[in-house]
C-alpha cells in the first residue's frame, strides 16, 4: 500500500490562487496540489485556497467566488485537485518504485484507490461541482502538450451537485465499490463525449454515481472502470474503438479533486476536505 494522504511529515502548506495573481500549484511530498483553474476568466473575483492541516491530517479545499466567469462554454471553471504520477500537460511527481506511472492498462491486474473525503458546505443552490477521479489514458507516455486524438479521459464521480457530465447518457452499469470496510456495488450512469467536444480531440467517458456519497472512506478498482469505459467505446463504435487496442494505452497517473463552476447566478462557495488517499495493487 502507498499512503499519500495524510502526509508523512505533516508540514503545513498553503496554496492560494486568485485572478491576476497567485501560484498555480505546488509539490508536497509525492503529490502535486493545484487549484487548476484552467477555464476561469480573468474577470472573475474570488479565490481558491488549499491548505494542509497536520492536526487532523486533511487537505482542505476552500473555493469562494462572488463572481465567476468561464472562458470556454463547457460549464466547468476549474478542477482543483491532487495529482500522483504524470499529467499529460505536466507535471510529474516523485513516485514510489512500486507505484510508477505511466503504466499500460493491460499490464495491471488491478489498481485500487482509496479516498476519504467530506463535503463540508456549498452555496448557492445553483452552484455546480463534483468530487471525482480524472484518469488519462494515452497512446504515448509522458506527454507534455496534452492528450492527442484517439486518447481517452475517464472520470469517476463519487459526489456531485447540479453538474452534468460531458456528452450524452449512454446507459447504466452496476460497479463494485468499497464503502468503509465493506464490499458493495453501486449503480453508475455512463456518459460519453466522443472526439470534437470543443476543447479537445479525445473521448471522455464519465461514470456518475446515481446516489452521490457526501463523504467517507471509498475504494474503487480503477482498472475495472477503465476497462468498462473501453468496452463502452467499442460497443458504440467498433470501427473506431477496439478494446484490444485500447488496453495498450498508458494510464498516466491518479488525479482526484473537484470540478466546479456556476453558469446561473455566477457565484460559488465550496468547502471540502480530503483526509485520505492511498493506492493498493492487486497481488493475486
Amino acid at each position: 500500500m502507498l499512503k499519500l494522504i495524510p502526509l508523512v511529515n505533516g508540514n503545513y502548506k498553503l496554496i492560494q490562487w486568485e485572478p491576476l495573481g497567485g501560484v498555480h500549484g505546488a509539490d508536497i511530498e509525492c503529490i502535486h496540489v493545484t487549484p487548476n483553474v484552467w477555464n476561469i476568466d480573468k474577470s472573475s473575483v474570488g479565490t481558491v485556497q488549499i491548505e494542509y492541516e497536520p492536526q487532523v491530517g486533511c487537505l482542505r479545499f476552500s473555493i469562494d467566488f462572488p463572481r465567476i466567469s468561464i472562458r470556454h462554454n463547457v460549464g466547468v471553471a476549474a478542477y482543483s485537485e491532487v495529482i500522483y504520477g504524470h499529467k499529460p500537460w505536466g507535471p510529474t511527481t516523485c513516485m514510489d518504485p512500486q507505484f510508477k506511472f505511466p503504466i499500460k492498462v493491460n499490464e495491471s491486474k488491478g489498481l485500487y484507490s482509496y479516498v476519504n473525503y467530506n463535503v463540508k458546505s456549498r452555496s448557492p443552490d445553483d452552484s455546480i461541482f463534483n468530487i471525482a477521479y480524472d484518469l488519462w489514458l494515452t497512446t504515448s507516455p509522458n506527454l507534455t502538450n496534452g492528450p492527442q486524438p484517439g486518447d481517452v479521459e475517464v472520470m469517476i464521480w463519487l459526489y456531485y451537485h447540479g453538474q452534468r457530465p460531458a456528452g450524452r447518457l449512454i446507459g447504466e452499469l452496476r460497479m463494485p465499490i468499497t464503502l468503509g470496510d465493506s464490499e458493495a456495488a453501486r449503480d453508475f450512469e455512463v456518459w460519453v463525449a466522443d472526439t470534437g467536444i470543443g476543447i479537445g480531440e479525445w473521448a471522455v467517458v464519465t461514470f456518475r454515481i446515481k446516489d452521490p456519497i457526501k463523504g467517507g472512506l471509498i475504494g474503487v478498482n480503477l482498472i475495472n472502470y477503465i476497462e468498462s469505459a473501453f468496452k463502452t467505446l467499442e460497443e458504440l463504435n467498433p470501427v473506431k474503438w477496439r478494446y484490444g487496442d485500447l488496453l495498450n494505452k498508458y494510464l498516466n497517473g491518479i488525479e482526484f479533486g473537484s470540478e466546479f463552476g456556476n453558469v446561473s447566478s455566477g457565484m460559488i462557495k465550496l468547502n471540502w476536505e480530503l483526509c485520505g488517499l492511498s493506492l493498493v495493487k492487486d497481488s493475486s
